[in-house]
């Protein structure tokens, strides 16, 4: 007779879970028969510095400009809530600890949280052994096979906000204009028969301009309207935005003065 070997331990990437309007995303989750432990990732450079009284998180640029952004710890005990939540609602009798890990090498940390586990990705592998060791000895007897059967089950599309939002970078720190992919400028110019061109090194690019709208999709806003569009591409003409606008799939809402542009949805 063929013995089944037990699964003992199961890692998740990206998953996304809703449990009514309540809905997150999850960086990464291990699940093992001690525990389960989710993993935060940034990919943010500089000097790092989390204030234990305050709550307030920051990092110091290689210029030395000083940035305040959302703590990452918030929104690692959101999902720590939630999957507790989860478990409790499915009958898992699985304790849940958590991890924020930065990516970036050029990371560095100054002053790290008191409460919660905080890395760089080189050192992740012993934080996590680490979490395991503190977890209780007794195994739960849980059926991992079946919890991932339940994640699978729950999992929904997660809408990721742009980064200028996320990071709360204000767009106007951004360099307007259109990129050209050879020299990296941005000053790629309408060309009637040739698409578009670079002013610098001359580089011919027909997709250009929808590369440009997915980057203000990617970075800015959800919405873009002509004068949105003008101002991140460098545009003078509203009516040639209006014609630009025209020739890409999206959809539109609103009156023609006061319309906005989303990415159709599937």
């Amino acid at each position: 007779m063929n013995s089944i070997r037990k699964k003992t331990i199961d890692f998740f990437r990206n998953i996304c879970l809703s449990s009514g309007e309540w809905g997150v995303q999850m960086d990464g989750l291990l699940l093992t028969e001690r525990g389960a432990i989710i993993i935060e990732s940034k990919n943010i450079s500089g000097q790092l510095n989390f204030d234990n009284q305050t709550g307030e998180f920051w990092r110091t640029d290689s210029e030395g400009g000083r940035t305040v952004m959302e703590d990452p710890t918030s929104q690692l005990n959101k999902n720590m809530r939630f999957l507790r939540k989860f478990f409790k609602q499915h009958k898992i009798n699985l304790p849940i600890e958590g991890i924020v890990v930065f990516t970036s090498k050029q990371c560095e940390f100054i002053t790290k949280p008191s409460t919660h586990f905080v890395c760089k990705t080189y050192q992740l592998i012993d934080h996590l052994f680490a979490i395991l060791q503190n977890f209780p000895q007794k195994t739960s007897n849980q059926n991992l096979a079946k919890i991932d059967k339940l994640l699978q089950k729950f999992q929904t599309p997660y809408k990721r906000q742009p980064l200028c939002q996320l990071y709360f970078i204000d767009p106007k720190e951004l360099q307007a204009g259109i990129l050209c992919i050879n020299c990296k400028k941005h000053t790629m110019e309408r060309k009637h028969k040739a698409g578009w061109s670079c002013r610098k090194c001359l580089k011919i690019d027909h997709f250009a301009f929808q590369y440009a709208v997915q980057e203000y999709f990617s970075l800015i806003h959800t919405q873009l309207s002509n004068r949105q569009l003008r101002q991140f591409c460098n545009l003078d003409s509203p009516y040639a935005a209006s014609r630009l606008l025209a020739t890409l799939d999206l959809e539109n809402t609103g009156s023609l003065r006061n319309r906005t542009y989303l990415i159709k949805k599937n």
